[in-house]
């Protein structure tokens, strides 16, 4: 494996786990619960932070693979909450926490992974898991919420 190829890898599973801690964090939580809660909402925001950082350094080859996949727009979102935070909106960060993040979850993690989670646990991804889904390989299934 390229030295590219692993520094991609353990990208996608910083991903995996930002995404998961969203989706933990706004479990049973309604969109007035968030706007109410600026601490909630600071918390959100950093990971979506996160999740732009590591957009940026993943390879164009990685992003390739994932063509559905808005990388752009997260790149562009952490920028605007690096340099302009007066300027989000609570109502955005909440549509991106309830369309987009369980579907950047949903694409990233392996199917193999997918299969386990939805069947033997409802915990999400799990530490250590790596890999990629073959280019070509259509939508993943959407992701469950954890009861």
């Amino acid at each position: 494996m390229k030295p590219h190829e692993h520094a991609d890898l353990a990208l996608l599973h910083e991903l995996r786990e930002e995404c998961a801690i969203i989706i933990g964090r706004i479990e049973r939580k309604t969109l007035p619960d968030f706007v109410s809660d600026p601490s909630l909402q600071d918390g959100i925001a950093l990971r979506l932070i996160l999740i732009g950082e590591s957009v940026k350094k993943l390879s164009a080859r990685t992003k390739g693979q994932f063509p559905e996949l808005e990388w752009s727009q997260m790149a562009r979102f952490r920028d605007l909450a690096v340099h302009h935070y007066s300027r989000v909106d609570a109502l955005q960060v909440w549509e991106i926490v309830q369309e987009e993040i369980p579907k950047l979850l949903a694409t990233i993690t392996p199917r193999k992974h997918q299969h386990e989670n939805r069947h033997h646990s409802r915990s999400g991804p799990k530490p250590g898991d790596v890999g990629t889904r073959p280019a070509g390989e259509g939508h993943a299934p959407a992701v469950r919420r954890r009861t």
